[in-house]
């Protein structure tokens, strides 16, 4: 009886052509980059090392979307809010709309203002049942 030596696997990274690596994992074996919602099928590559992403100063944006799982979107929000780094929360109770921010000066202003167009951009293009 012969044995076979395999090589050893290299650890490799996929990388959107966004340049981000990650993703969002989906139910149904899918995964979609978490900068851009592009479903790694469409697009990206393997690389050894990752290569260089250009420096931006914007975060992504991430749709906690929970497959409309108003329970999963709740424990997350939870979570997000816990981060020493939140700088905005929002709730709407059945009158009322909370929200609180971190403004301390006008480029805090203007990177909040980013964000909220972003999250507009997301309730509009979100399917209704």
């Amino acid at each position: 009886m012969s044995v076979v030596q395999f090589p050893e696997a290299k650890r490799m990274v996929w990388v959107c052509p966004c340049g981000c690596s990650s993703f969002t994992l989906l139910g149904d074996g899918g995964a979609e980059c978490i900068a851009c919602d592009r479903p790694v099928s469409e697009a990206g590559a393997w690389y050894e090392t990752k290569p260089e992403a250009p420096k931006t100063t914007e975060a992504p944006f991430e749709d906690i979307r929970g497959d409309d799982d108003t329970d999963f979107a709740r424990r997350r929000a939870r979570q997000i809010a816990a981060d020493p780094d939140v700088r905005l929360l929002v709730s709407k109770s059945e009158a009322n709309v909370r929200v609180w921010c971190a403004i301390a000066t006008e480029e805090d202003r203007q990177w909040m203002l980013r964000g909220l167009d972003d999250a507009r951009e997301v309730i509009v293009a979100r399917r209704l049942p």
